[in-house]
Order: structure tokens, then sequence, then C-alpha cells
């Protein structure tokens, strides 16, 4: 994934997206975990708060812009920030380029934030049909039983979720750096 929009001298970023996806899928997994669900987190993984995942994100932000201004130089990674455009048109680019960079960590961080906290509130939500429906109805086995393999169900795709978003944010991560650090790009 790095080497494609870093090239050869990106394997020098490798251990920085390593390090964003193994804490964001360990985090995930142990979320799915029925004991550690509930270390403080209220029933959900750790990044189902968006404190987490608003401070991974920030820091994201920090270390593409930082090795962007490390590779380039200060002045040089600013020219590069704006395309190349009329001087009438420059301040319209620049509120939108500005804007662009204050969305990109927020869309890191509620991207990864809703998906985790949706699969644990489904899981939730289908266990608690089970708790309110036995004693209401005749059949409340049955809407167990259909609750209890739905949960499972949910579970399994929340392992597969839990891997595919901490790829999304590694890879979203090495294309904001990319652009960074390899302006013509």
């Amino acid at each position: 994934m790095v080497r494609p929009f870093l090239g050869e001298h990106g394997d020098r970023y490798l251990p920085v997206i390593w390090s964003f996806f193994f804490f964001i899928v360990i985090s995930n997994l142990l979320g799915l975990v029925p004991f550690f669900d509930y270390l403080g987190h209220g029933g959900n993984t750790p990044t189902g708060s968006i404190y987490l995942t608003l401070a991974l994100a920030v820091c994201s932000f920090f270390i593409y812009h930082g090795l962007g201004i490390k590779e380039q130089g200060f002045v040089p990674y600013l020219k590069n920030l704006f395309p190349r455009v009329p001087i009438f048109v420059l301040p319209i680019l620049v509120v939108v380029e500005l804007m662009a960079h204050i969305v990109r960590p927020a869309a890191l961080a509620i991207r990864l934030f809703a998906n985790m906290l949706a699969g644990h509130t489904m899981i939730a939500t289908i266990i608690g049909f089970s708790a309110v429906w036995v004693n209401w109805l005749h059949w409340g086995a049955g809407i167990s039983l259909i609750s209890y393999l739905a949960s499972v169900a949910l579970t399994f795709l929340e392992l597969l979720v839990a891997v595919i978003q901490a790829f999304v944010f590694a890879f979203l991560t090495t294309v904001f750096l990319a652009g960074a650090v390899h302006p013509e790009h």
C-alpha cells in the first residue's frame, strides 16, 4: 500500500503507517472480546469513542504535514499546498484548500468512530430484542434463537469491519502523506 503512493523511499514511512493500522485493528478487536469491551468504554470498542478517533486523526494530520515540511522545506511546502491559478481565483482556492485540510482529519475520525459504534450498537440492539420479547410472547424462545444467530453473524461481520476500518485509516493516511511529501502527484 505504501510503495505505489510513496515509491521506494516510502519504506521509511512504513512504521508510522503500520503503527496506525495495528493500533486501530487491535483496539477494534478488543471491543469484540466480552471482558475488554466493558473496561471504561461502556460496552464498546475503544475506537467507538470520538475522542480517540479524533486524537488519531489529529496525529495523522500533524504527521503528514510535518513530514511534508521536512521533505520540502516550509516555504516550498506552503507554495505546493495551492495549485498555480490566476490571481483572482486564489482567494477562493485558499479557502477551499484550507477547508479540505480540516475536513480530511475530520473524515478520518468520523468514519472510524461511526463504523465501530454502529456495529456494536446493532449487536446490542438485536440482543436486546431477545431480552424484551422473551417475557412478552409465548414464542419468545424463537425470537431469542433468531437474535442469538443474528448477533453471531453480526459479530463475524464486525471482525471484517474491524480490519477494513484499520486498513482504510492507514490507506487514507498514506494517500495524504503522499500528497504532502510528493506535491507533483
